[in-house]
């Protein structure tokens, strides 16, 4: 008799093992009611669209703190006037060459007049 009880307690954990288990596997029915999934009025496209404007928003933030930034490590970042922030050699203060086509010093001028003494006195 005790070895029937034992028997029918083992079927009966069995069963409830698989039937836990079923239920943890196949979770519990989707509810496609739309109450409580937190979209809100105008479904996802609506929800897109938010999330959308947040990044928009978002980029442009990352787009102000990046003028802060010295990209090509020359000691200017966009804020503080350095016009071409990817050419170290391009910052203000830099010394201008003549003939490159750059505004080295960014001074808002390409390429301005200057002269270059060989030390004789003679340009």
């Amino acid at each position: 008799m005790r070895m029937r009880n034992l028997s029918t307690l083992a079927l009966l954990a069995l069963a409830l093992a698989l039937a836990t288990g079923a239920m943890a596997k196949n979770g519990p029915k989707p509810d496609h009611s739309n109450h409580g999934h937190g979209i809100g009025k105008g479904g996802v496209p609506a929800r897109i669209a938010d999330l959308q404007a947040q990044i928009d928003a978002l980029h442009g933030q990352i787009d102000e703190i990046n003028q802060f930034i010295d990209h090509d490590l020359d000691g200017f970042s966009a804020k503080q006037g350095d016009c071409d922030d990817t050419n170290a050699a391009v910052h203000p203060g830099a010394t201008e060459i003549a003939g490159n086509a750059i505004d080295d010093n960014c001074d808002g001028n390409v390429d301005e007049a200057t002269t270059t003494s060989t030390g004789n006195g003679h340009p």
